[in-house]
């Protein structure tokens, strides 16, 4: 079952190395989506044996550096752009120029999630939740049932189970969302 859910419905909580503050979007025992606001430079928590995705949502970029400098930054520059590494992994957050909102997904070993842009009209398979970063959207089940709306900034889709949907954007400036999904039979 999907349902719209307004982001003020979601309650802050802290973060695990007491740094910022994150709102749990979705979820259950072996996935989490959270939105957290990044106010200043600082180092990531360590999420032992999970893979961890991130997307911007808004701001001006983040880079991603690890403590191990056999691994290259990861550059979030705009919305739209997604990174996935080991939770394992010691980070610190680098701010390009003020606070950032970003997208974390985080799932355990044996699990097979993804965090992808959308930009366009599509039917999509696997759906968990979905993000609007600019615009809003319009989600119908398939077969349609009932058509939801959400929209960037306020609201966001959550699904209990994998849906198929058709996400289509409504008109104005180019449309951006993030959709999770839960990846089968080795796709991704």
């Amino acid at each position: 079952m999907s349902q719209a859910v307004f982001f003020e419905d979601c309650n802050w909580e802290p973060w695990k190395n007491g740094q910022g503050l994150t709102r749990v979007l979705a979820g259950d025992a072996t996935w989490r989506l959270s939105l957290a606001e990044i106010r200043t430079s600082s180092s990531f928590s360590i999420f032992e044996g999970l893979t961890r995705e991130i997307g911007l949502m808004l701001g001006h970029g983040l880079s991603l550096q690890p403590q191990d400098q056999a691994f290259a930054p990861m550059v979030l520059d705009r919305a739209g752009v997604c990174f996935a590494f080991s939770g394992n992994l010691a980070l610190t957050g680098m701010l390009h120029d003020g606070p950032v909102q970003v997208l974390n997904l985080m799932y355990g070993a044996g699990q097979r999630h993804m965090l992808r842009p959308i930009t366009q009209a599509c039917r999509v398979h696997g759906l968990l939740a979905l993000v609007p970063v600019r615009g809003g959207w319009r989600i119908g089940a398939v077969p349609l049932e009932e058509e939801m709306r959400v929209a960037a900034g306020t609201s966001f889709l959550r699904s209990s189970t994998p849906q198929t949907l058709d996400l289509v954007p409504e008109e104005g400036e180019a449309p951006l969302a993030y959709g999770v999904f839960v990846v089968t039979n080795g796709a991704g």
